[in-house]
């Protein structure tokens, strides 16, 4: 593949060196999907770590309770019945982590039909609301498997190690530029085709993730439907 950088020059402008940088500060992100005040967050966390019911869940659903969104999903679906205002955090400023992986099964649930009765059912009751979440991701997994067929994990596992890879190169190109007269060239150009071919990975990988949830949509949409009518009925 042609290098776009040949000559340390082209690498220094200005523009250049602005664009080659600017991708490493971008999608950063937070990691929960809705923001909940301290005492909803005391709350959760004590029918985390005290709740026989999800000692039981991760005894009969190993391969989602390991899941690496398996706890911000729980949080969220429970925020979502129990809260009494649920803010979302926008899309926009969702870490890829979270915006590839449990958000969609969120944006989904909080699109049925059924979504407004399961939260009037549930707000303000914690231990309710818990486990209407619990069993909500139970009847979530075939969908999940379903998922996984589409958005394989590797892909999700992959964004943030390449993403520390362009955070490594980023740095060293920017000591590298500063050195003014003292730079090598060579090692100007390396870094920035570097730098240069992993925001491009990056770029084309994120594309390939939102092709996939497009995708995927039909399918969330009739799994949580009915993973929404199980937990009201929990509720």
């Amino acid at each position: 593949m042609r290098k776009e950088f040949q000559r340390g020059n082209n690498v220094l402008r200005e523009d250049v060196l602005s664009r080659l940088l600017t991708e490493r500060l971008a999608r950063r992100g937070e990691n929960n999907l809705i923001r909940s005040r301290h005492f909803e967050d005391q709350i959760f966390e004590k029918m985390y770590s005290q709740s026989g019911e999800l000692h039981e869940f991760r005894e009969k659903n190993r391969e989602t309770a390991d899941s690496p969104f398996f706890y911000e999903l729980l949080r969220s679906v429970f925020l979502s019945f129990y809260s009494v205002r649920t803010e979302c955090v926008p899309q926009a400023e969702l870490s890829d982590a979270v915006r590839f992986g449990a958000y969609p099964v969120l944006e989904s649930e909080m699109k049925q039909e059924i979504y407004p009765q399961v939260q009037k059912a549930g707000r303000g009751r914690e231990v309710s609301s818990f486990l209407g979440a619990l069993m909500f991701l139970e009847k979530m997994q075939d969908c999940f498997q379903a998922l996984s067929n589409r958005i394989p994990e590797q892909w999700l596992r992959l964004l943030p190690s390449l993403r520390m890879r362009r955070d490594m190169a980023a740095d060293a190109l920017q000591r590298e530029a500063a050195k003014g007269s003292g730079l090598k060239e060579k090692r100007l150009v390396r870094l920035a085709n570097q730098l240069n071919s992993l925001n491009k990975q990056i770029r084309d990988l994120r594309a390939k993730l939102e092709d996939r949830l497009i995708s995927c949509r039909p399918v969330l949409a009739r799994y949580t439907g009915d993973a929404l009518s199980a937990a009201y009925e929990k509720i």
